[in-house]
This record gives structure tokens, C-alpha cells and sequence, in this order.
């Protein structure tokens, strides 16, 4: 979904929850308000099995659209 205002993707919106088919890439959004920094979310992973396990499948989902592996760029 691309728009260039508020309206514009509400209506595109609209049209994912109708169900209507569009072309398109993957696009993935994170809302960072400046406090990222190479090796996030680490401990987590270390000390989490269930967390581990969400971040492995999420990234087995992502990394075939992307050109580095997400964990490459997260973790470095």
C-alpha cells in the first residue's frame, strides 16, 4: 500500500480490508524513535526460546525479499 496522504491510504486501506488484489512489493516499516543501535534484541534472543522462535520464523519469512538477511543487518 503506497500514498502520498492521509486519504490516500485510507483508501488503500479499503481496498485490503475488501479483499481486492493489487500487485506490488513487500514493504516493512520500523518506527524507531532513535533509540536503535546495532545488536538489538540479542539478549533477548539468547535468553528466550519463544522469542527466538518468533525472530527465527519472521526472518525465515522476510529474507527471501530482501538482499542481506535481516538478522545480518540487525544483529551486524
Amino acid at each position: 500500500m503506497v500514498g502520498v496522504d492521509r486519504d490516500e491510504l485510507l483508501g488503500g486501506l479499503g481496498s485490503v480490508v475488501v479483499g481486492a488484489a493489487v500487485g506490488g512489493g513487500l514493504g516493512v516499516v520500523f518506527a524507531g524513535q532513535g533509540s536503535q543501535r546495532l545488536g538489538m534484541g540479542r539478549g533477548l534472543y539468547e535468553a528466550y526460546p519463544v522469542f527466538a522462535g518468533a525472530w527465527d520464523e519472521v526472518c525465515g519469512e522476510l529474507d527471501r525479499y530482501l538482499e542481506r538477511p535481516l538478522g545480518e543487518v540487525v544483529w551486524g
